[in-house]
Formats: C-alpha cells, structure tokens, sequence
C-alpha cells in the first residue's frame, strides 16, 4: 500500500495523534516493542525520574556551565553553545531548571518563553541584521536530557532556504511506513499546544512567524544533534567544526562580544 504524506495544522494534529495512539500499538516508540502491552500509551506518557544532580545545563547545579553564560532572563537563561557556533551569534536558551520537553511547562511559563525568543528576534536583527532560527529536539523522553534551543542568526535568503530544508528533512526523517508520520504547521503559536506532552519530538521556529513539527516515533532514526546537522548542512558548514568542542578562550572572547549587544536587551536589574 503506497503510503499517503500527511499535513496538518497543529490543532488537527494534537487531537489525531492522540486518537491514533490511542487504537495502536506504538512499538516504535520504545527500543522494545516486544514488550508493549494494551497500557502502552500511558506508560509512554509517564514522566521519567532520574537524578539531574550533574546536570550542566541546571542553573543551581555545581557543574552548571558558568563560563558560557551570557544572561538570565527570569526563568531562563542564555548561554553559548559549547562546541562549533553554526552562525556569529549563536546562542542556547535554556530553562533554569531541569525541564525535559518545552510542551511540558505551563501557559505562563511558555508566555515568559515567548517574550525571551521576542528579545532575541530583536537582539540578531538590530544587533547582526539576521533572521532568527530556533530549533530543539527532544529526542527520547525516558533520556530526561535537560532541553535546550538552538538560536541561530541567518540571513532572510537562508531563513527560506532553511525552512525548505527542514520541510524536507522531517517528511523523510522517522520510519518509511508509519501511519502517524505528519509535519505540523504551527505557525506563530508554536510548539505549545501543538504536540500532546510527554511525546518526543522536533520543532523549528523561524523567526516566530512560522514554524515545522514533528513527532518522533522511533528515536533511534534521530540523532542528538540532528537539529544541528540539519542545519549546518544546509549552511554548508563542515560537521567535524560543528562538533569541535570551542576553547575557553575563544568562549570568552565570544562571550564577552555578546554580553556587549545583549545588555540593551536585558532585563532591568
């Protein structure tokens, strides 16, 4: 049977894919789909419980990354990738705590998420002329790996060509004949609201105007860095730069260019 590519806008979409999760067994969600019982779909949706205490990325953690940290915006904070930047001006934007998923937090947090990527829509065009692309990945939920989102400066021409890109990418990305393979238009609501929580997935935002989603149903078709390789392809940056880990002194030379440009869009303190 020739399989059928779906679209759907995210409102469409949250409601079929819980449906269709719902009278399926989701065997490519867990490495063990032999194990998967009638009860599945509630044990995929139960949050996971590890220790974070290591966590790099918690801002109260003894081995948070003190060096890469630009600002902290209330509930988040920026700081600088720590390996290859794809674009000049390549920043994360994390939450201060552990949080796994952006589709878990609440509507006043995804508000203050949303004034955050505003500030920095405004920060790469007054500061560098560049478009805004934020891309995150959540690639395995049962990981708890702490989320971060990729904010990366482009130019308009590459911000289309990227969108392009990425379009393609994610309509070929999961498993050839899964039945719930669709890409998700957000537009300019984002991910929230858009993908059920709990679910693993990817999202790419362009400039908050428009934006692409994906769930991720089996996770061994994704990298951790696939948002990263995506896009450094499209930019034509060698992937061994990308995944070069950045000195400490070149962190603190690019830090402190950046801290320059963004204290016009910080917080008042």
């Amino acid at each position: 049977m020739a399989r059928q590519e779906k679209m759907l806008s995210s409102s469409d979409y949250s409601q079929s894919l819980l449906s269709n999760l719902k009278k399926e067994q989701i065997s490519s969600i867990t490495d063990e789909p032999e194990k998967i019982s009638t009860d599945s779909l509630s044990q995929h949706k139960k949050k996971p419980q590890k220790p974070i205490i290591f966590c790099e990325h918690c801002l109260d953690n003894q081995s948070f990354l003190q060096n890469t940290l630009i600002a902290i915006e209330n509930s988040w904070h920026i700081s600088l990738p720590t390996s290859g930047p794809l674009t000049n001006g390549h920043i994360w934007l994390i939450p201060n705590e552990h949080i796994v998923a952006i589709t878990d937090i609440d509507d006043d947090e995804y508000e203050e998420l949303i004034n955050v990527k505003e500030k920095i829509v405004s920060f790469f065009k007054e500061s560098y002329g560049k478009e805004t692309i934020f891309a995150e990945i959540v690639r395995n939920i049962q990981e708890c790996k702490h989320v971060i989102i990729e904010c990366i400066p482009v130019n308009e021409e590459m911000n289309e060509s990227c969108y392009g890109t990425v379009m393609q990418e994610l309509n070929t990305a999961d498993d050839e004949w899964t039945d719930n393979k669709k890409i998700i238009l957000t537009r300019d609501q984002g991910i929230h609201g858009a993908v059920p929580p709990n679910f693993p997935y990817v999202f790419f935002d362009f400039s908050l105007k428009k934006g692409i989603a994906h769930v991720i149903e089996n996770p061994r078709r994704f990298k951790n860095d696939f948002v990263i390789n995506v896009l450094a392809e499209n930019l034509g940056i060698e992937l061994l730069y990308v995944r070069r880990k950045t000195s400490l002194s070149s962190i603190q030379l690019i830090r402190s260019e950046i801290e320059k440009k963004w204290i016009k869009f910080s917080l008042p303190s």
